[in-house]
């Protein structure tokens, strides 16, 4: 069974996999592996369908699946809703935990070089705008243009809003939360993020799971401020969801609201995003093939032990 859920405010989640490989330690989705991908019809059928009950004027990418496994379908998908579907661009959200395929691909639409990711945010952050068709050449002067027919090819494709699940800023914190994530350094991850971001216009939606003991210390609100100072971002917290066999909690209110505080004092935007549907398991991380008999357990140790 593909599961989606209806979210305030014309929202959906939908799937791209039933089942899925990146195995999140506190994500009910991956504790079966992979069981299938979904073509992009099934992806936006979940749409259509949903359309029957509502106005859906948001689409999330966020369901069961890593978007970046399923990226032809994904991306099928993305420019059917964007265009046939009526949605607004920024409103369809493309979320990975991170790899380069999906950042190459992305790139591509917005018919910039890939080769020197550092350059182009230098040189956004010089012209004091974000890179765009009208700017593109007085903003990246001395770089290659692409040909004025790219642009009119590229018109054609949709440019989605990206979210990137980061949930730690430490490598091997991360490494353990999301095991098996591409291995790219959270550095490399916010600098192809940031080009995308000024290219599109569109912030960067960093999402974080909060975990009690795990990765909700001082440290990690720091670590965050240094990494987002100065980007095109926002934070996404979202407390930890419960599921069967797993031993994390979510942070208590009082702690959540004050790391968001501590982050908004330093000019990082951020906002607790608690989900809805809990109550039938249909919160962010509770999503998972209905039909599976089995599970496997993922076990973690507290923050405090790893680095002992």
């Amino acid at each position: 069974m593909v599961e989606s859920v209806l979210l305030p405010r014309g929202g959906l989640c939908v799937s791209t996999q039933v089942g899925c490989a990146v195995g999140c330690v506190f994500c009910m989705s991956g504790r079966d592996g992979l069981i299938r991908q979904l073509g992009s019809a099934e992806i936006v059928a979940q749409v259509v369908l949903a359309r029957k009950r509502r106005k859906v004027e948001k689409v999330v990418f966020m369901g069961m699946g890593e978007p970046a496994h399923n990226l032809d379908n994904v991306l099928e998908a993305i420019d059917v809703l964007g265009t046939l579907g009526g949605i607004g661009h920024k409103e369809l959200v493309l979320s990975t935990v991170g790899d380069v395929r999906v950042f190459e691909r992305l790139m591509e639409r917005c018919d910039l070089q890939t080769n020197s990711y550092s350059e182009l945010i230098r040189r956004s952050r010089e012209s004091g705008s974000p890179v765009n068709q009208t700017n593109w050449i007085p903003a990246f002067a001395g770089m290659t243009p692409p040909p004025s027919s790219a642009f009119t090819s590229a018109a054609r494709l949709v440019r989605p809003a990206l979210a990137l699940s980061l949930h730690s800023t430490n490598a091997e914190l991360r490494a353990k939360l999301l095991p098996h994530a591409p291995d790219i350094s959270v550095e490399e991850l916010v600098e192809r993020a940031e080009v995308y971001a000024r290219a599109t216009g569109y912030p960067t939606q960093y999402q974080w799971t909060l975990i009690e003991g795990v990765n909700d210390s001082d440290v990690e609100v720091e670590r965050i401020a240094q990494l987002l100072k100065g980007k095109y971002a926002l934070m996404n917290f979202i407390p930890f969801n419960a599921v069967d066999g797993l031993p994390y909690r979510r942070p208590s209110a009082e702690r959540t609201a004050e790391m968001m505080s501590t982050l908004n004092r330093q000019g990082i935007y951020s906002r607790v995003r608690d989900s809805a549907g809990q109550e039938v398991e249909g919160a962010c991380g509770q999503l998972r093939a209905r039909a599976a008999k089995t599970s496997k357990t993922n076990t973690m140790q507290p923050a405090n032990r790893i680095y002992r």
